[in-house]
């Protein structure tokens, strides 16, 4: 009787183990602000809180586009301006790979944030 409660408890926590370990490659938890093209870092001061420096990158760790906000306040933990910025990482991109002039990046991107 103690050898078979044995068993049954080894058992039960090797199927548990096993279903976890399974079921941890089923998913995968990306951020949908997360690009597949490169990914976007903004740099701001706690003096000046309405100035932000926003640097584009592609996935090959190249800079692509660096632009200067003044005078906007940027929310970084609200999802919509998460997703405005990947927005502007990828048409930022879409313009680098066109061979585009800085200029015309640096006005849409800031059509996109306004």
């Amino acid at each position: 009787m103690k050898n078979s409660v044995r068993k049954l408890f080894a058992v039960a926590i090797l199927s548990f183990a096993m279903g976890t370990v399974y079921s941890q490659g089923k998913f995968c938890n990306k951020a949908p602000w997360a690009s597949e093209k490169g990914y976007w870092m903004v740099e701001s001061t706690v003096q000046n809180p309405l100035s932000h420096l926003i640097r584009f990158y592609n996935n090959e760790n190249e800079l692509i586009h660096s632009e200067q906000l003044n005078g906007v306040k940027l929310n970084m933990d609200k999802k919509r301006t998460k997703m405005k910025l990947k927005k502007a990482l990828e048409a930022a991109v879409y313009l680098y790979g066109q061979h585009e002039e800085p200029a015309e990046i640096k006005n849409y991107v800031v059509k996109i944030l306004r």
